[in-house]
């Protein structure tokens, strides 16, 4: 009998792991989205600067809790730059060195970095908070 119950154990237990993976594959997954867009949009490339601001102000709405928007506010006043890249401008190139990871040690928390190709060569990181709100991924918080 504990054979058995051994051997379901060993059995089930490659099973657990994906469902506990796939909340943070959820998270990277939205975060890969948003950060795509984000950077394509504020690279500066379109034309209609205002149109693009409409759009990063809709991004935001969209994947950011209202607390981390009044952040957001916050930190563009006090850096001078956007908090959501840790920088004041982009380029599209940025977003194949876009780097996505669970922080394993604090939970719903994301390291989001990418290399600066252009400049420095320096990689930039963004820790990222994410909570569920209505059913979707947010971010809550910017560090």
């Amino acid at each position: 009998m504990k054979k058995s119950i051994g051997l379901l154990l060993l059995l089930t237990l490659p099973f657990l792991s994906p469902a506990q993976n796939l909340t943070a594959d959820k998270g990277a997954a939205m975060l890969k989205t948003f950060y795509t867009a984000y950077i394509s949009l504020s690279s500066g490339e379109n034309a209609d600067l205002e149109a693009s601001e409409a759009k990063l102000l809709a991004l935001r709405r969209k994947y950011c809790t209202p607390a981390c928007l009044k952040q957001f506010k916050i930190l563009v006043e006090e850096t001078d730059g956007d908090p959501i890249i840790k920088a004041q401008d982009s380029y599209k190139e940025l977003i194949k060195t876009l780097v996505i990871k669970k922080d394993l040690k604090k939970p719903n928390r994301y390291a989001v970095s990418y290399i600066d190709l252009q400049g420095t060569h320096e990689k930039t990181t963004i820790y990222v908070t994410l909570i569920e709100q209505s059913g979707a991924l947010k971010i809550a918080h910017l560090e």
